[in-house]
């Protein structure tokens, strides 16, 4: 080309933006818009809804929810991206989650579009069920459990201050005995156990509360005061093992 058909070329490119001819011959009969879209290389665009897949909820508390991304890999299965409801509400939320998980920056949509997007993916969503061991809480009242029970239990109020959750034995107790317990030793057995689902100890406290007939109080105990948290006391094994039933278990 001369100098001036050139230059027109050029004035025509900067007021206007072009795209690869996707949905003509012969690019359309190769073209898989879906994969192209979440590519490194591949062609912006703003209709992401068709290179996400099915949406599946896990019902737990607080929900997981999975949400299923092509894969261009021959003979490889689709991704199953794993999000919080935060991550699934807020797109740019989202977009760091894939980045982190896949290595991919999916292409941001209006926020009108996602959001009916996302509701859309929700109303068809497969809805998993599971047990309540399954859930935060359902974990966290296990190993409240086991920290109450399971480690060594303080023989008198004063081994509070050593740690240790303490069951005041009252034969006169209506109905149950009580367990007490600082809230900081609860805390760090929870990181020692690698429950890390609470960021802070408000979360902690507002299990607690859930818990009927917990109880908050002060104890001075050898001078000092300590802040307690009280629950129903958990039953004891009233056996061991036996012996036969101890070589059973598989760990």
């Amino acid at each position: 080309m001369d100098h001036k058909e050139v230059t027109v070329v050029v004035s025509q490119l900067n007021k206007k933006d072009y795209n690869y001819k996707c949905k003509d011959q012969p690019i359309v009969s190769y073209c898989n818009s879906i994969i192209c879209k979440l590519r490194k290389y591949g062609i912006d665009g703003s209709d992401l809804a068709q290179a996400l897949g099915e949406l599946t909820k896990l019902d737990t508390k607080p929900p997981q929810w999975f949400l299923e991304i092509p894969n261009d890999k021959p003979n490889e299965d689709d991704y199953k991206i794993q999000l919080s409801t935060e991550e699934l509400q807020i797109q740019t939320k989202f977009q760091r989650r894939a980045m982190d998980v896949l290595t991919i920056m999916p292409p941001l949509m209006k926020t009108s579009d996602w959001q009916k997007l996302v509701n859309e993916k929700m109303k068809k969503a497969q809805i998993t069920k599971v047990s309540s061991d399954g859930s935060v809480s359902g974990q966290f009242m296990a190993h409240l459990q086991e920290f109450c029970t399971d480690r060594a239990q303080a023989k008198n109020r004063g081994q509070i201050l050593i740690r240790r959750p303490w069951t005041q034995d009252d034969s006169e107790a209506k109905d149950y005995n009580i367990t007490y317990f600082r809230l900081q030793d609860l805390h760090a057995y929870l990181i020692r156990q690698k429950f890390n689902h609470f960021s802070n100890t408000g979360q902690i406290i507002a299990e607690i509360q859930n818990i009927k007939g917990f109880r908050s109080e002060f104890f001075k105990i050898k001078g000092k005061g300590v802040n307690v948290w009280g629950i129903p006391a958990f039953p004891k094994q009233d056996s061991e093992f036996d012996r036969e039933e101890k070589d059973d278990i598989p760990f």
